[in-house]
């Protein structure tokens, strides 16, 4: 009777520690879903010009829902620690550079963001040797009717927003894998735990058991 007794016991704090463990899984990966659609939001920008917004939304989603799908096979709280730590070296990395190019390749000429080309057109070159070198490209759209194609070759203005994207889309992923991972291994580390509390409880049962 005492053996069916302690099996029970054992049952039923298996039982409680389980759905407790997936609330928790449940909470943090809706908690990350948050941090991506708001953090991330803030913290990077989108480059002017393109759809980047739903393209980065979509590979995003790829890569949390693959990192979600190895939460199952990866149970092991140090590797999902060395993933976190990772993206986060690399989404530092991917911004850093991003921010830089942003801020030497656009600018903003009422209330609009530009990009600014590699090469100047022969005539607006010419414009800006006569005044020694020194316009900025908010004067340079007010003098050639507002649009950077009289400005700058067209073609190095798309090769730098292309540019622009693909940091962008480095960018703004890593910093989401980062914080799924980073989920995860708060679910591994939860999961650890109420799986100690149930061995814990069946030794502290045996122990009772009589002699």
């Amino acid at each position: 009777m005492s053996d069916v007794a302690s099996g029970d016991d054992n049952d039923s704090n298996d039982k409680g520690s389980v759905p407790a463990a997936k609330a928790t899984i449940l909470g943090v990966w809706q908690f990350a879903g948050w941090l991506m659609g708001t953090i991330v939001g803030l913290i990077v920008t989108p480059p002017p010009g393109g759809t980047w917004g739903r393209l980065v939304q979509f590979v995003a989603a790829v890569g949390a829902g693959l990192l979600l799908m190895l939460v199952t096979r990866w149970r092991s709280l140090l590797l999902w620690w060395m993933m976190t730590l990772l993206f986060l070296v690399l989404s530092v990395g991917a911004y850093l550079q991003y921010t830089s190019r942003t801020q030497s390749w656009t600018f903003t000429y009422r209330d609009e963001t530009y990009v600014v080309g590699s090469d100047l057109l022969d005539d607006v070159q010419v414009y800006v040797d006569d005044r020694g070198g020194s316009v900025t490209p908010a004067q340079l759209m007010a003098a050639f009717e507002g649009d950077p194609g009289n400005i700058w070759i067209r073609d190095s203005i798309d090769a730098r927003t292309m540019l622009l994207g693909f940091w962008y889309m480095l960018c703004a992923p890593l910093f989401a894998c980062t914080l799924v991972s980073l989920a995860c291994g708060i679910a591994a580390s939860s999961r650890d735990r109420a799986g100690f509390q149930v061995e814990a409880s069946a030794d502290y049962d045996q122990e009772k058991l009589p002699r």
